[in-house]
């Protein structure tokens, strides 16, 4: 099928639906949610948009400090959490108690 293999497609397809963008409002910031269903445990990173404004030299340790994290953690994030049923349960009742103040409130 144009180079990709139904197998191939179906990943991509199954992965969407584990996977979750949510941008922050000022669009400087996003979180990254990833249900594994292997572990049955979803995977929260926060991420930072663009450059920071920093110089040359602090730029390649901020990378050379990236790799280096990545090698020895396996992961480039220290600001990623893992959780389980019964904590996103808890963020599901918060985020419905939430959205209805919003909502209450937008009236």
């Amino acid at each position: 099928m144009f180079g990709k293999e139904l197998g191939e497609m179906m990943d991509e397809k199954e992965r969407a639906t584990t996977e979750e963008f949510i941008d922050c409002d000022c669009l400087c910031e996003l979180i990254r949610l990833e249900y594994d269903e292997e572990d049955n445990i979803v995977y929260v990173s926060m991420y930072e948009r663009g450059t920071k404004n920093i110089g040359l030299l602090d730029d390649f340790k901020y990378r050379i400090r990236h790799c280096w994290r990545i090698l020895k953690h396996g992961s480039p994030w220290e600001d990623e959490i893992i959780i389980g049923y019964e904590q996103i349960q808890k963020l599901h009742d918060y985020t419905e108690r939430t959205m209805f103040l919003m909502e209450k409130r937008a009236r």
